[in-house]
């Protein structure tokens, strides 16, 4: 359930002020838990301040929107295909192909005989 705190509802999908309040408690708790997890995570790279500034952004929008997503039950959709997969595979991809490959001709050294 999404706090609507900008539109009237029609009093039968009115809740009550004690699960909309809970509603936002938990909401509140989980923006916290994803600032906190990220700026944990980004802390503890070895990269230069604007590099940590735009990975803490990136994974923070990325966060949020998973939740978004949550939240309003695009997750639990499969027509036409699951979306929970983007949210699994888009960091992945981006991850895999970012990262800096060996110059041509160069053995990788887990193919080095020992």
């Amino acid at each position: 359930m999404m706090l609507n705190i900008f539109g009237r509802t029609p009093r039968s999908l009115q809740v009550t002020l004690e699960a909309a309040m809970l509603d936002f408690v938990g909401t509140v708790a989980m923006v916290a838990m994803i600032v906190f997890l990220v700026s944990a995570v980004v802390l503890a790279l070895d990269a230069p301040r604007p590099a940590k500034l735009v990975l803490a952004a990136i994974a923070g929008l990325w966060a949020g929107l998973c939740a978004a997503a949550g939240a309003a039950g695009l997750l639990a959709m499969t027509r036409p295909f699951p979306l929970i997969g983007l949210f699994v595979a888009a960091p992945l991809i981006a991850a895999g192909s970012l990262r800096p490959s060996p110059p041509a001709g160069t053995p990788c050294s887990a193919c080095r005989p020992r």
